[in-house]
This record gives structure tokens, C-alpha cells and sequence, in this order.
């Protein structure tokens, strides 16, 4: 059977990690899965929620696969392949890095060893934050989309029907020949997932996938649709430069004990002061009072705190741009000197 090279990409907090833990709780179970988790930063935090489900996991940190860290990538590749001998390789690159850059550093490692070969090209999208992330990052956003063989939106559950059409719209004329997947996920096996995003060809998907069938949110006023037409209109015409934005990473381990209420107030007060920076996401996985552990995301107007499986240490991690870290280390360490 040949090795099989999946890539889950997609920007900062929007449901790679989760997708990945789907597809592996699922489907991939069945087969000898080995990861290769690429985390911008010096903390790796979502191999731990996963090295319990797959064969091998293979971290690389301080940096994004689609810079410096290509060579790391084929190196990884190489070590899996040799030594544990899967079925297939799933990459889940940093939210940081160009799709189209890590497709072809997954080329380049197929045609110097002749193994394997490019099988899903997976990015999930953010639909609640669709808009803000194509304002402030577009071509580095665009890029991850136009290189994506299946586009995933996540939380579309949230969301209004009548502005993910907009949204689907807005990603066909990014990239023509992708797939679109805007069902919520619950909806969906894993196996259905894996099937569709194989698919060399798009066939019959219009008419099962490409429009979301979600009721229509409450606040649906003429001028608030209007408003996300003329949005839409603005990211595609725009001239200003957005790729200026500068990425800064804060992370620390730590054995600190944490109560859950304790994490909410902290999440609440990371998304509604400025004081901390602009913050694009954060996560972490820590030990509770009672000796149970947390895993905690956060992504602007959305948290999620859930029980987590042990961690060797207690790990957390900012990611976003002009971060005070100074008060974000008094923020999650308020009884620290």
C-alpha cells in the first residue's frame, strides 16, 4: 500500500487540531497513522491532545514549515518513513504558513525518496472570523485557500446561512477546482470527510455540500447583509499592503495548579482588554485543582475549556501581535512573584 501524505492547514484557532482528532477517533484508527505537528513558538501544546491516537508524533517548533523550517519537514518525513513505517502521514502545519509552501516541500521529499505520494490538501477555514482574517492577513489568507484541494468551514453551526453563501462565494472565486465542505461537522462521520477530500474531481458536490443548510440567523436586517456584500467587495479590491503584520509567540510551561473558573475569567479578560496586545489565539493545556487536567483555546469572541488526558507539564501559549508580556504573565500567573 503507498504511504498516503495528508496536510490539515489553516489559519490560527480555526479547527485543525480538532478535525485531526475526528478524523483519527473515526477513520484513521484503522490504519498506521504517524503526525507531523508544526507549532509557531517555542511550546508545542496540541501534541499532547494527540500522541495518545496515532503511532508517531514528530514536533517542530520556533518557526512555520513554509520558512526555515522546510528541511525539518523532509527530515521529519524521512525519519517517519524509515523507522515507523506508516500508512499514512498526517502534517498539520503552523496557522502560520503558506499552503502552497508546504505542498511543495511534501513534493520535493515524493521525488527525491520516490515514497508516498500527495493525498488530501485539507484547509479549514474559520467562518465566524472569515472576514477579519482575510482584512488584516489577505495574501498570506488567500494563499492557504487557493492551494487547498478541500476547503472545511468550522463553526458554521454559529453562523447565518445567508452570509456563508457570501462566504463560499467569496472562496470559489479564490480557488475554482476546491471542494467546499460547509456542513457543521457533527453532522458528518469522519469516513465521509476522508472520502469526499480524496476525491480527485468535484463532481455531484454542488448540489450535497456547497451550500450550507443552516436556518437563518435572528439578525438578518437588508443593511447588515448589504454590509457583508460591500465587505466582501472591499478584501477583493482592496490595494493596501496586509501583509505587514508582524507574529509574536508567548508561552510558558508551568505546575501551577488552575481552577476552571479561574481560566474563564482569564480568557474573558484576554479578549476584552487591549492591554494585552492583539490577540489572535490562545491555548494551553494545564492541571486542575482537583488533579484533573484542562485543555483550554481561545480565539476573538470564542473560548472553549474542556477535561484534558494528562500532560507530562502544564503548557500554555499566546500567539498574536504586539503582545505585553509582561501582563500576560501576570495575567496567568496572578500569585507569582
Amino acid at each position: 500500500m503507498e504511504l498516503k501524505i495528508d496536510i490539515v492547514s489553516g489559519f490560527l484557532g480555526a479547527g485543525k487540531t480538532t478535525l485531526i482528532k475526528k478524523l483519527l477517533a473515526e477513520e484513521l484508527h484503522k490504519e498506521k497513522v504517524a503526525l507531523i505537528e508544526n507549532e509557531f513558538g517555542e511550546i508545542g501544546i496540541d501534541g499532547e491532545t494527540l500522541k495518545e491516537t496515532v503511532l508517531e508524533i514528530k514536533e517542530i517548533t520556533s518557526g512555520c514549515i513554509c520558512c526555515s523550517l522546510q528541511g525539518s519537514l523532509r527530515e521529519a518525513l524521512e525519519e517517519l518513513t524509515k523507522n515507523f513505517k506508516p500508512e499514512r502521514v498526517v502534517i498539520e502545519p503552523s496557522g502560520l504558513g503558506k499552503l502552497s509552501e508546504v505542498i511543495s516541500a511534501v513534493q520535493d521529499f515524493v521525488h527525491r525518496s520516490g515514497k508516498g505520494a500527495l493525498n488530501m490538501k485539507i484547509v479549514v477555514v474559520d467562518s465566524l472570523n472569515y472576514q477579519a482574517y482575510l482584512d488584516n492577513f489577505g495574501d498570506f489568507y488567500k494563499d492557504q485557500i487557493a492551494a487547498a484541494g478541500t476547503v472545511i468551514l468550522s463553526r458554521t453551526q454559529l453562523a447565518d446561512k445567508g452570509f456563508l453563501d457570501l462566504i463560499i462565494d467569496n472562496i470559489r472565486k479564490l480557488n475554482t477546482g476546491a471542494k467546499i465542505i460547509a456542513t457543521p461537522w457533527e453532522q458528518l462521520s469522519g469516513r465521509q470527510i476522508i472520502e469526499l477530500s480524496e476525491k480527485r474531481d468535484k463532481k455531484g458536490w454542488e448540489s450535497l455540500w456547497e451550500k450550507a443548510s443552516l436556518p437563518l440567523c435572528s439578525h438578518n436586517a437588508q443593511e447588515e447583509q448589504a454590509g457583508c456584500l460591500r465587505c466582501l467587495h472591499a478584501y477583493e479590491h482592496g490595494e493596501r499592503d496586509l501583509l505587514k503584520a508582524t507574529f509574536q509567540s508567548w508561552g510558558r510551561e508551568t505546575t501551577m495548579f488552575y481552577e476552571e473558573d479561574l481560566l474563564h475569567s482569564i480568557l474573558d479578560e484576554l479578549g476584552n482588554s487591549p492591554r494585552y496586545g492583539q490577540i489572535i489565539r490562545a491555548k494551553g493545556v494545564l492541571q486542575g485543582e482537583d488533579g484533573h487536567w484542562i485543555n483550554f483555546d481561545y480565539v476573538p469572541g470564542e473560548k472553549n475549556i474542556r477535561r484534558a488526558a494528562p500532560a507530562a507539564t502544564g503548557k500554555l501559549c499566546v500567539i498574536g501581535q504586539r503582545l505585553n508580556t509582561a501582563a500576560l504573565h501576570e495575567l496567568f500567573f496572578p500569585k507569582s512573584p
